[in-house]
């Protein structure tokens, strides 16, 4: 983009002011960023423009950072939620994850099953432990896996082994797991 803000026209600079907020808003929705108020650049003036670029710019350089954690987070928190319901699991910045009940009060993480903190503990190494180029042998994923769940693994890995870069070879006993999979 160009040096000059008061060069770039007012509606590239709403969309730029626009994704960044979207970004701002996922970044606080997964629990990396506290909340934030929206920004309209639609008002300011030529001199103002230029300004707010240098804002900008800076502020998408910082969220940048972000990204390659919040898109794991993402992939750990949706996968989770969505196995745990009605229970629910976030991210905080004090204490890591947070698990909240079916009415939204706190739990201790030695509150979830075995099989639910063997899913949290695999997804978290998967995703942020895995160095990526590692090639990953996987025995028996099916302990402690509701058979749901068992249906879900191979899909579920292959995500994570694209998003992180890594190679597995599973070793299962598992019908469950293979399904209709023979490579």
């Amino acid at each position: 983009p160009p040096k000059n803000g008061a060069k770039i026209p007012k509606k590239e600079l709403q969309q730029r002011s626009e994704a960044l907020e979207a970004e701002r808003r996922r970044l606080h929705e997964i629990g990396i960023l506290p909340d934030t108020t929206a920004f309209n650049p639609s008002t300011l003036t030529e001199a103002q423009r230029a300004m707010f670029v240098v804002y900008l710019q800076d502020n998408e350089e910082k969220l940048a950072v972000f990204k390659d954690f919040a898109d794991r987070a993402e992939i750990l928190l949706g996968t989770l939620n969505r196995k745990l319901a009605p229970k629910s699991i976030k991210l905080d910045k004090d204490v890591g994850y947070k698990v909240l009940s079916h009415d939204g009060r706190p739990l201790d993480l030695d509150a979830l099953s075995s099989g639910e903190q063997h899913e949290l503990v695999l997804l978290h190494t998967l995703l942020f432990r895995v160095e990526p180029g590692s090639f990953l042998l996987i025995d028996e994923p099916e302990l402690s896996l509701h058979v749901t769940w068992q249906n879900e693994f191979l899909t579920e890995l292959i995500q994570i082994a694209k998003k992180v870069g890594f190679d597995a070879l599973v070793a299962t006993h598992s019908p469950y797991i293979v399904g209709e999979r023979r490579d």
